[in-house]
């Protein structure tokens, strides 16, 4: 998929998923679970949009309500994305500790988990080099399946 036909996707899902969000808000009430659930996908399509302010109020009001694993991972790589490197750090800290392969079996919110803190290792050693961060992203990234050398992005590039 081209990233132009990506961008365009995200648009339209947009609206979408603020409708969902307020449909849902009405129906349960503000803190119910299937809201959060809509927020979290809002947020997320915020942030692949690069809204990433919005993004992050809106992951944040959602980290207040509980700690849902993947609401903070998701959160996490939001705050990698604004340079706030130690707050995404325990944030998808928090996340690896619950999808570890070592704890579950392997699935997509482990690899997820893993990029993500790949990425904000690669991120805060491009931005603090010599500190060891690239020594943490090698580490994560060796825990990927053997023989996987996908990208770490999840976004598709232009």
């Amino acid at each position: 998929m081209s990233y132009e036909l990506f961008l365009q996707q995200l648009a339209e899902a947009e609206p979408l998923a603020r409708k969902a969000v307020e449909g849902q808000r009405r129906l349960s009430g503000d803190e119910a679970h299937d809201t959060l659930y809509y927020k979290d996908t809002l947020a997320v399509i915020l942030h692949q949009q690069g809204k990433l302010t919005e993004a992050e109020t809106l992951f944040q009001s959602i980290v207040k309500l509980g700690p849902h694993p993947e609401v903070r991972m998701n959160y996490g790589r939001c705050l990698t994305d604004l340079g706030r490197y130690e707050d995404a750090e325990k944030h998808l800290l928090a996340g690896y500790q619950t999808y570890n392969p070592t704890k579950r079996s392997w699935d997509i919110r482990t690899r997820k988990t893993l990029e993500g803190l790949i990425t904000l290792y690669e991120a805060r050693d491009a931005a603090e080099p010599g500190q060891g961060y690239a020594e943490k992203a090698a580490e994560y990234r060796a825990l990927l399946p053997a023989g996987d050398d996908s990208d770490t992005s999840e976004t598709p590039t232009p």
